[in-house]
């Protein structure tokens, strides 16, 4: 820490405009860290001022105009301009103060990606937020000019997420919200289970958008099971995690376990791993062209062997000779 400037900001509205800046150092996002840690205070008034920003925006001309891009795409029909009658733009300009909470909800568009078991996707949003999308995926967007959402329904999906300090990026992951501004960070959701990888910048993760569990930095992972109470995070190397983008599962001594778990993910035919195997560990890097490859390869750097039913691949430790 001793690479800290001497200003650092001692309130929220502080610390909210010093991390506006796009390039705020990891630095400086841990001592941020720490001053939310500090004491509870600290985080709820964070969000308080966050929240009042974001809701200031809503007011904005460009919700008031009822327009805004979604996706770089062009529209299947543009819309005919429409004649008002000159009573009603009086009406409108009398309540102007009202009328964010009386107008109909911006007609924005949510679209659907999905990647099939051998395909990768690379998505690239109307405000420059880049998303690539693993096999077997799916998720949901819907850019709105006071927020940007996606919902992965399921499968795995890394963001890149643009900086927009007027509108927070959401992604809801099975019975959790992860909110951030603009980082870079992983979200695995599969059977269940939610992993939550930050390779740059700050996520704060919760059971909705304005409750926090826990805020990751760069080089945690944050695991939950939907439904389970709380959530545990530890230390992570990110790298190893978006390996997947190059077609490779990365390891540095992970159980046997968790790498049966994500074959079966990646090919859906289960591998399980016999009781006799659950200890033994695993570092290296498996590509992901085929599972009888990937499992050739754990037989060629590890003590065991695999056999095959016509239900699933089992992984057992292999006899002494």
């Amino acid at each position: 820490m001793s690479d800290l400037p001497n200003d650092l900001p001692t309130d929220a509205v502080g610390w909210f405009v010093r991390l506006q800046n796009p390039e705020t150092s990891e630095i400086l996002w841990l001592a941020y860290r720490d001053w939310l840690e500090a004491d509870p205070a600290n985080a709820k008034a964070y969000g308080q001022v966050e929240a009042l920003w974001l809701d200031a925006d809503g007011l904005s001309t460009q919700a008031a105009s009822g327009t805004a891009e979604i996706l770089k795409f062009e529209p299947r029909h543009k819309p005919k301009p429409v004649r008002q009658p000159l009573w009603l733009g009086a009406a409108m300009a009398a309540a102007a103060v009202m009328a964010i909470w009386v107008v109909p909800p911006l007609l924005t568009k949510t679209e659907v990606y999905q990647s099939g078991p051998g395909e990768t996707r690379h998505i690239i949003l109307a405000d420059n937020s880049v998303i690539d999308l693993n096999r077997g995926s799916e998720m949901r967007v819907r850019l709105a000019p006071s927020r940007r959402e996606v919902t992965l329904v399921t499968g795995e999906a890394l963001f890149n997420v643009a900086h927009d300090a007027k509108r927070a990026f959401l992604v809801v992951a099975g019975d959790r919200t992860i909110r951030v501004v603009g980082t870079q960070f992983n979200v695995l959701r599969d059977m269940g289970r939610l992993q939550i990888t930050v390779g740059r910048g700050i996520v704060s993760v919760g059971k909705t958008d304005h409750d926090v569990e826990a805020r990751l930095v760069a080089g945690q992972q944050l695991e939950h099971k939907e439904g389970a109470a709380g959530v545990q995070v530890r230390a992570e190397n990110a790298s190893e995690v978006f390996g997947w983008r190059n077609g490779l599962l990365i390891y540095h001594n992970r159980p046997l376990g968790d790498v049966a778990r994500d074959l079966t993910r990646y090919f859906r035919r289960p591998v399980a791993v016999e009781p006799n195997a659950q200890h033994i560990q695993f570092t290296g890097s498996l590509r992901v062209d085929s599972q009888d490859a990937a499992i050739h390869t754990l037989e060629s750097f590890l003590p065991i062997i695999a056999v095959k039913t016509p239900t699933e691949t089992s992984l057992r430790l292999r006899a002494k000779n």
